[in-house]
C-alpha cells in the first residue's frame, strides 16, 4: 500500500490508536448486527464474487466505506460469539473495499473520508488477526498485522499480535523484535513486558535444547564425532596457549584469530617441506644423469650423403626411430600426430592391460592425450551420487543437481603407468535436510556450491569453495544446516583420489 500524506497518516494513527491498548484477548467490538450485502441473480444468471467486488469498487468512496463499515459489524458479531472463521469473509470483503481508497489522494477523495477509510481498514485487519490467532493460523495473522503497520507504523496491537504470531510458527526471534518495539511505543505496557519475559525464556531453553541436540550428534557412531572431538582439543590447545600467552604479558587471542594463525604456520610449513623435497630431488637427479654435452655434435658440421640428408629430412617429418634398427619400414612408418580421444591404446603391458600406444608398446615413453570429455562425463556421474548423513543423527545432505563443469582433462602415459590429470571449474546445487530437536518433520534447506579450481594436484586444505543458499536457514536451524553442508563438501574433496582410481579402473577392466 502506498503511505498517506502526513496529515492523513497522522490523523488516522490517531484515530486508530483510540482503540483500547488491551492486547492478548482483546475482542472485536460488540455491536450491533448489521446487514451484510447479498448477491442477486440477473437474468442472465448468478453474479461472482469477483464480478460483484468489480461493481462495489465503482461505487464513491464515501458508499464503499459505508459498505465496509457494516461488513465489520457483521465480522465482529460473529467473532466475539466465538465464530472465528465465519467472520472472515466480512472482514476480507471490507478490507477489498478499502484498498484502493487507500493508495489515492486528493482531489481524487476527500481527506476525511480518506482517514475514515485508513482507520476502518486498519480495524479490520486488527480483528482479522484476532481471529487468525483463535483459530491457530500464524501465518495469516502476521500478515494481518503487517497490513496494518504498513498503515500505521506504531500500531501497538499489530505488533503484539504479529508477536503472538510468530511465536505460533516457531519465530521466537521474530516475535522478540516486535514486542522490543512495541514497548519502544508504550514503554508502560504490562501485557507486552510479560509476554517479552516469556518469548526470551522460549528462546533460551530452544538454544539449549539444539545445544544438547548437536552434543547427542557428536556423541554417537556418526560421522560427526571424530570433527567435534578434534574441536574439543583445539579449544584445549587454545586455551593453553593463551595462558602462556597471559604470563608472558601478551594480549589474549580470540578461538578464531589463533586457529587461523596455526592453520597458516602448517600450510606454510608443509610448503617448505615440498619446496626442500624438490630441491633435493633436482640436485639428485643433476648428480646422477650421464655428462652427455661432449657427445652432441650438430649435422651442420659434418659431411652428409645424399642417404644421410634423406634419413634426417624424413626423421624430421616422421619421427627420430623412423627408419632405425629396421623397427619400422622406410615406407609404413607413421606421421607423428596428437592422438584424439577416441584413439583407443593399442599395446598390452606386462599385466595384460592397454598402456600405450602402437608405437610406445610398453609405455616406457611419456605419451599425454586429450580426454576432456571423458574426464567430465566421469566426474558428472561421480559427484550425482554424494551425500552424507542419515535419518539417524537428524541431519542430512546431498548433491540434487550436476550443473556445469568446465575445463580440460587429459590421460598420461609414464613409465608404465596410467595417469590421469584435470583442472576443472564445477558448479553443484545440493540441499541439506534438518530435523528440530524433538520434531517429527525435516525442514529442507537448498544452495549451490563452486569449485572455481578443481584440479588432480590440489591438497584438500588448499581447495577453493564458494557457497551460496538459496533459502538461507535462520534460528536454531542456522548451525545444523551450515554444518551439513561443509560436510558434504569435505566428502567430496575427501573422494577425489577415489575418482582418480576409477577412472583408471574403467580403462583397464575392459
Amino acid at each position: 500500500l502506498v503511505a498517506h500524506p502526513p496529515t492523513v497518516a497522522a490523523m488516522a494513527a490517531a484515530a486508530a490508536t483510540e482503540e483500547p491498548a488491551v492486547l492478548a484477548a482483546d475482542p472485536a467490538e460488540d455491536v450491533d448486527m448489521g446487514e451484510e450485502p447479498v448477491e442477486k441473480e440477473d437474468n442472465g444468471g448468478t453474479k461472482t464474487e469477483d464480478d460483484e467486488m468489480a461493481e462495489l469498487l465503482k461505487l464513491p468512496a464515501p458508499e464503499r466505506i459505508g459498505m465496509a463499515a457494516s461488513l465489520k459489524d457483521v465480522g465482529n458479531t460473529a467473532l466475539t460469539g466465538g465464530q472465528h472463521e465465519a467472520c472472515l469473509p466480512h472482514y476480507n470483503k471490507g478490507i477489498k473495499l478499502l484498498e484502493g481508497l487507500l493508495e489515492i489522494g486528493p482531489p481524487e477523495i476527500d481527506v476525511e473520508d480518506q482517514v475514515q477509510a485508513s482507520t476502518l481498514y486498519v480495524s479490520l485487519n486488527l480483528n482479522k488477526a484476532q481471529a487468525h490467532l483463535k483459530l491457530d493460523d500464524g501465518v495469516e495473522a502476521a500478515k494481518a498485522s503487517t497490513s496494518v503497520l504498513r498503515v500505521d507504523t506504531k500500531n501497538v496491537k499489530a505488533f503484539y499480535r504479529r508477536a503472538l504470531a510468530n511465536q505460533k510458527q516457531g519465530n521466537l526471534e521474530e516475535a522478540r523484535d516486535d514486542l522490543t518495539k512495541l514497548l519502544e511505543v508504550d514503554s508502560q505496557n504490562k501485557a507486552a513486558r510479560q509476554e517479552l519475559v516469556q518469548v526470551r525464556e522460549k528462546i533460551k531453553a530452544q538454544k539449549a535444547a539444539e545445544k544438547q541436540r548437536m552434543a547427542n550428534l557428536f556423541s554417537g557412531d556418526s560421522f560427526y564425532k571424530a570433527e567435534h572431538a578434534k574441536h574439543e582439543m583445539d579449544l584445549e590447545e587454545w586455551k593453553r596457549e593463551q595462558e602462556k600467552r597471559k604470563e608472558g604479558g601478551e594480549d589474549e587471542q580470540t578461538f578464531e584469530d589463533w586457529k587461523k594463525a596455526r592453520d597458516d604456520k602448517v600450510k606454510e610449513e608443509d610448503r617448505k617441506r615440498k619446496q626442500e623435497m624438490e630441491d633435493a630431488m633436482k640436485q639428485r637427479q643433476k648428480e646422477q644423469a650421464p655428462e652427455r654435452r661432449s657427445e652432441v655434435v650438430k649435422h651442420d658440421d659434418l659431411e652428409l650423403d645424399e642417404e644421410d640428408k634423406k634419413i634426417l629430412e624424413e626423421a624430421k617429418k616422421k619421427g627420430y626411430y623412423h627408419g632405425r634398427l629396421h623397427a619400422v619400414p622406410s615406407a609404413a612408418a607413421p606421421t607423428p600426430k596428437a592422438l584424439g580421444e577416441a584413439e583407443s591404446p593399442r599395446s598390452i603391458a606386462p599385466g595384460g592391460k592397454p598402456v600405450g600406444s602402437a608405437w610406445n608398446a610398453n609405455g616406457t615413453t611419456f605419451e599425454e592425450r586429450d580426454c576432456s570429455d571423458k574426464v567430465r562425463d566421469s566426474l558428472k556421474s561421480f559427484l550425482s551420487s554424494m551425500s552424507v548423513g542419515s535419518a539417524k543423527d537428524a541431519l542430512k545432505a546431498e548433491v540434487t543437481e550436476v550443473r556445469s563443469i568446465t575445463g580440460e582433462g587429459t590421460r598420461a602415459v609414464i613409465r608404465g603407468s596410467i595417469r590421469y590429470g584435470f583442472e576443472l571449474k564445477v558448479k553443484l546445487a545440493f540441499s541439506v535436510h534438518v530435523r528440530p530437536f524433538g520434531e517429527r518433520d525435516w525442514k529442507e534447506y537448498k544452495g549451490k556450491v563452486t569449485f572455481p579450481e578443481l584440479t588432480d594436484h590440489t591438497k584438500p586444505d588448499d581447495m577453493r569453495v564458494e557457497t551460496s543458499w538459496k533459502n538461507a536457514p535462520t534460528g536454531v536451524d542456522k548451525e545444523s544446516a551450515a554444518h551439513g553442508m561443509q560436510n558434504l563438501i569435505n566428502h567430496i574433496i575427501g573422494e577425489l583420489e577415489r575418482f582418480k582410481t576409477e577412472l583408471v579402473s574403467s580403462e583397464t577392466a575392459g
